[in-house]
């Protein structure tokens, strides 16, 4: 039959000279193995990623409802910002809402007086609370997370 090409192999099998063209099954198993590991790896990254997606669309409308609150009491009569906004909790669209330590809406407003003098400033504090629900990569359940973000500033009365 000859000798072998590059990359050909021979087998000799009783008294005939055979050529071997293919894998081995070994070869196939190795080869499936590392592309499993592979598509495993993407995988891994995605559902990652559609995560993290999600947590900073979330997170974004944290900041906002934050922002939001802190405009809307900066543009308020200076001598009701106490009594109006202290402890006020409010709603906000799109979060499901972090009951913990009887709260049941995600915003919370809270507002200091300072006197300085015959000024008071006001130190202003705006938390927003919520659950974020997720798809746990090693199990079907869903898992909860409890996040959180805050925005504080000091207003001066006029």
């Amino acid at each position: 039959m000859g000798s072998a090409l590059p990359g050909e192999r021979l087998i000799m099998i009783g008294s005939r000279l055979y050529r071997k063209n293919g894998f081995t099954f070994v070869e196939v198993l190795f080869s499936i193995g590392i592309l499993l590991f592979v598509i495993v790896a993407l995988l891994s990254i995605l559902v990652n990623s559609s995560f993290t997606k999600d947590s900073i669309s979330l997170q974004s409308i944290a900041v906002n409802a934050c922002q939001a609150k802190i405009e809307e009491i900066s543009n308020s009569v200076r001598n009701m910002i106490v009594a109006t906004y202290n402890n006020q909790q409010f709603a906000v669209a799109g979060l499901i809402p972090h009951v913990g330590n009887g709260r049941i809406q995600p915003g919370l407003v809270t507002v200091r007086t300072i006197a300085v003098g015959t000024t008071n400033l006001y130190d202003i504090t705006v938390n927003v609370s919520w659950e974020q629900i997720y798809q746990s990569s090693v199990n079907a359940a869903n898992r909860v997370k409890v996040m959180s973000y805050t925005l504080s500033t000091t207003l001066v009365q006029k």
